[in-house]
């Protein structure tokens, strides 16, 4: 277990120096402060899906927490980017959605030209992966994203100028490869555990570990970007990634069950429930 520990230290001490690498540098006093952007995200879905723009776009849009898992699929989720503050015109301004296999994505954007008319584009999967244009804005602009969306997700929506997504990147990276090395130093440790003493409970941790892997690299974007995916395979798999982790979330909780109470033979059958989970993980 020495290596254990020192393999944990040596990650931490990495993480922290990767972290302070990606923290910008101090203006100087005599620096002129660049222009300020605040951006009010706020959300609407429609259950319908009938709703065109100018229906969708007079209805109360509300605040929501990005890092919930929103009750969205097969249904269309109207997200607004209400420029709240903004020195003169910023730009140019790009988005950076996670997770990119929300599904069909169409932009809303005020044209230059006129206030009152708006330029429709239906957005292409390298933009989902990347990042998605934006342009210019003023205050008080109001971009919409309609989003057709396949899943119950998560949306994360990160609105900047370029040396703004150059960090937001940068941070991502760091948190993405600390976390990422730290499942592969366990996934060793418990397929280790798993060859010297076999459990059941080492190999559902371990296909945890894994399951967990492919979520991450499927949501952040990194699996098309890093391993060349192709972004219709990366869709292809949410929703059995999805059932592979109530699947093993399942096993593990009965697992747990059974080695407290013993006694209890009918906590056996609810190996079904993870069973009809499984079954439905290779039907997808």
């Amino acid at each position: 277990m020495q290596w254990l520990v020192a393999a944990c230290v040596g990650l931490t001490l990495m993480g922290s120096a990767l972290a302070q690498s990606t923290v910008p540098k101090p203006e100087l006093p005599l620096q002129a402060q660049g222009p300020t952007l605040q951006v009010k995200q706020t959300l609407w879905v429609d259950d319908s899906r009938l709703l065109d723009f100018e229906s969708a776009r007079t209805q109360e849009f509300k605040p929501f927490n990005p890092f919930e898992r929103l009750i969205i699929g097969d249904k269309v989720v109207w997200l607004r980017l209400h420029m709240e503050r903004a020195d003169d015109a910023v730009g140019p301004l790009s988005l950076h959605l996670i997770p990119p296999h929300l599904g069909v994505v169409t932009l809303y954007s005020p044209a230059s030209q006129s206030p009152l008319t708006w330029q429709k584009r239906k957005l292409e999967p390298q933009e989902l992966v990347s990042k998605i244009r934006l342009g210019k804005a003023f205050q008080g602009d109001d971009f919409y994203l309609r989003i057709e969306s396949r899943n119950n997700s998560g949306i994360i929506a990160f609105v900047g100028m370029p040396d703004e997504l150059k960090l937001h990147d940068a941070k991502l990276a760091v948190v993405m490869t600390f976390i990422s090395t730290l499942t592969w130093v366990a996934l060793l440790v418990f397929l280790w555990r798993t060859v010297r003493q076999f459990s059941w409970m080492s190999v559902l941790m371990s296909a945890a570990l894994i399951s967990s892997q492919i979520q991450i690299w499927l949501g952040l974007g990194y699996a098309y970007t890093v391993l060349d995916m192709p972004f219709e395979a990366g869709v292809a798999l949410v929703t059995p990634n999805v059932l592979a982790n109530f699947t093993i979330a399942g096993g593990v909780l009965v697992l747990i069950a059974c080695t407290l109470f013993p006694s209890q033979r009918w906590l056996r059958w609810l190996w079904t429930w993870s069973i009809l989970h499984l079954c439905l993980f290779f039907y997808s």
